[in-house]
């Protein structure tokens, strides 16, 4: 083979790759506009030359996801210089048709899912996968029919963009060279070795120090923007590869530096609790979790009107608390913190790592100590998000799931619906030695928010707060009759019963911005024969979080509870009040004084509100408080 024939080759193979390359950030930038146009009202306030701006900052995270792609062929071309078949390039297209198909579903999904969670998709998300039933239940409510023609024209359009404009199932082939063997090795091996280096350099996001991360995609104050510019395929892929204990950008603080900026909010001796009850003996406690019950679905906490009105009812006859919040935005995230007293992580899920929550303290350990029986309730699989690990490691005495109903009691696609888990709660408690401590995990007021009865609301504007509304009217009742039951037991009267949510939802008030305090605001209610006359239809202003449970339980039964070092006593007069809250690789801190958001691979505030002094010393009192979760979290 001549030189200028052999210079043709390898222009040809560079240029094949150029092409291919090219193909894939072309395909990237469309399944990018269908997530703006998914998303388009939150698009439609933002300026357009910054919304531009996405397609420049999602070019390193595209070129990263396309080496990785690439990664396979480079080395089936290096073995077609060997073989010199023709099967090769024919390999390389269905490989890229393949990843045409993975790339669409996974964006589509990416869609959908940060339109729900307002995040984009990762390892939490596939975890669903494990658990079918639960998986098929939390989509129902999802736009089923249009997701699947978007995943099929998408792929249609991959296909016919790679086959017809581009070409490049005719790309790839390999001519056999004429040169002498040890020359054509040599030019052969410097081309590849070239391409290895630039491939190297792509997936890391450049010869920079840090190698690619999220952060590389962040540019704008635009929460939107920067999750646009994110590569959902690559994101997931990062997610599911990155080890857990790469959490540096949380220690940004010297040890005296965080014993000083949380010094106000240290955790105070319970000494000094005002007692809110009137107890002689070790009272039973009933704790309810009531699935995504939002604020917004209570009218007494500022909600929708005449959803809830048995709750509301608790609220006039208990101790409700106003500013309560929930630490994490999943029932995964904020199980360890009720249970445990545990904050949610935002860059990991605390209810993974058994090895980790075996050592925690629990609301079950301790009642137990003091002679309770414990038992845990829940209609559907524990299994699901390894519950069922974290409430054995927790210490309850009885765990019931829905392998303990028949099946024609499992009428939803979750499992046994809430009036049934309450029946057989107050069936089993007649049999249970006193004092007990039942915690009940209920699961209607799920996706897809089916419910066994009429529904009560029918119509509203959205549909989807249409059957939010229902599914929460249903709950209520569920509860209403279960307190009007219990009332009638002789234990009643010894019966301390607290509620709350395991997270909030966006279906409600139509909550856009899924990482605002609102989407975790959540109720507190304390109902009890036993409650002090002057603490009857009380609503507290404090802020607290789910993982203050403990203290406020324990401090009120004056039991030991020093090893709850996250839980604070909002009873103690002294003790600063605060709400801290977890989401995907940010965090939330709210006060009396102020509240911010931030997002820590942006490094931005999302949302702040009081004067610019006190939102900085939040902001870094936040980013301590974080910084030491994190440090405690790693030293297990």
């Amino acid at each position: 083979m001549n030189a200028s024939l052999q210079y043709f080759t390898i222009s040809k193979k560079i240029l094949d790759i150029f092409l291919y390359f090219v193909f894939w950030l072309t395909f990237f930038q469309i399944l990018r506009l269908f997530f703006a146009v998914y998303h388009y009202q939150k698009f439609a306030e933002i300026p357009f030359m910054e919304g531009v701006q996405v397609f420049l900052y999602s070019l390193r995270p595209d070129i990263s996801a396309v080496c990785y792609i690439f990664t396979i062929i480079f080395f089936l071309l290096i073995f077609n210089e060997f073989i010199h078949s023709k099967i090769i390039p024919k390999i390389i297209t269905y490989y890229s048709y393949t990843w045409i198909a993975v790339v669409t579903i996974i964006s589509v999904a990416d869609a959908q899912l940060y339109n729900e969670w307002g995040t984009k998709i990762n390892k939490e998300s596939i975890t669903f996968l494990s658990t079918p039933n639960e998986f098929f239940a939390s989509i129902m409510s999802s736009p089923i029919v249009p997701l699947l023609l978007a995943i099929i024209v998408f792929i249609t359009t991959g296909i016919i963009i790679y086959h017809k404009i581009f070409k490049l199932q005719l790309r790839f082939s390999t001519l056999p060279s004429n040169d002498k063997v040890h020359f054509n090795i040599i030019k052969k091996t410097l081309l590849y070795l070239v391409i290895f280096v630039l491939l190297v350099i792509g997936v890391r996001g450049g010869i920079q120090l840090a190698p690619m991360n999220p952060s590389f995609a962040y540019f704008s104050k635009h929460d939107i923007l920067n999750n646009a510019a994110i590569n959902p395929t690559w994101n997931l892929a990062y997610s599911i590869l990155e080890q857990p204990k790469n959490r540096d950008y949380y220690l940004q603080f010297t040890s005296d530096e965080v014993d000083s900026l949380l010094y106000d909010y240290r955790l105070l001796n319970s000494s000094n609790t005002s007692s809110i009850f009137k107890i002689k003996d070790n009272p039973n406690v009933i704790l309810v979790i009531v699935e995504s019950f939002s604020a917004d679905l209570i009218e007494s906490l500022g909600g929708l009107p005449n959803v809830t009105p048995n709750f509301d009812s608790l609220v006039q006859r208990g101790l409700s608390f106003q500013n309560f919040y929930a630490s994490g935005n999943r029932t995964y995230t904020s199980l360890p913190a009720i249970l445990n007293g545990y904050p949610s992580l935002p860059a990991d899920r605390v209810i993974n790592y058994n090895y980790i929550y075996s050592k925690f303290p629990s609301l079950a350990h301790t009642f137990n100590e003091y002679g309770y029986h414990s038992s845990f309730y829940y209609g559907g699989e524990t299994e699901f998000a390894n519950i069922r690990s974290l409430v054995l490691e927790s210490g309850f005495d009885t765990l019931i799931d829905q392998r303990h109903f028949d099946d024609a009691e499992k009428n939803s696609k979750w499992g046994a619906h809430d009036h049934v888990v309450f029946e057989r709660v107050l069936k089993d408690i007649e049999q249970y030695p006193k004092p007990f401590f039942t915690t009940i995990l209920t699961l209607s007021n799920h996706e897809p928010f089916e419910i066994p009865t009429v529904p009560i609301f029918k119509i509203d504007d959205d549909p989807k707060t249409l059957l939010i509304k229902n599914s929460a009217a249903y709950t209520d009742q569920s509860i209403g009759d279960f307190i009007n039951e219990a009332s009638k037991r002789d234990w009643f009267k010894n019966t301390i019963f607290v509620f709350t949510a395991d997270h909030g939802h966006h279906y409600a008030k139509h909550r856009i911005n899924k990482k605002f305090p609102e989407m975790f605001h959540v109720p507190l209610v304390v109902y009890s024969s036993l409650l002090d006359d002057s603490y009857v239809g009380v609503k507290n202003t404090r802020f607290s979080s789910q993982v203050d449970i403990p203290a406020l339980l324990f401090s009120q039964l004056q039991f030991a509870h020093s090893d709850f070092i996250w839980s604070k006593n909002v009873f103690n007069p002294k003790q600063n009040d605060f709400a801290y809250y977890g989401f995907v690789d940010g965090f939330g801190w709210l006060t009396a004084k102020n509240t911010i958001v931030y997002d820590n691979l942006a490094e931005q505030l999302l949302l702040s509100k009081g004067n610019q002094l006190s939102v900085n010393n939040s902001l870094e009192t936040g980013q301590a408080y974080l910084q030491t979760l994190y440090q405690n979290f790693l030293n297990y």
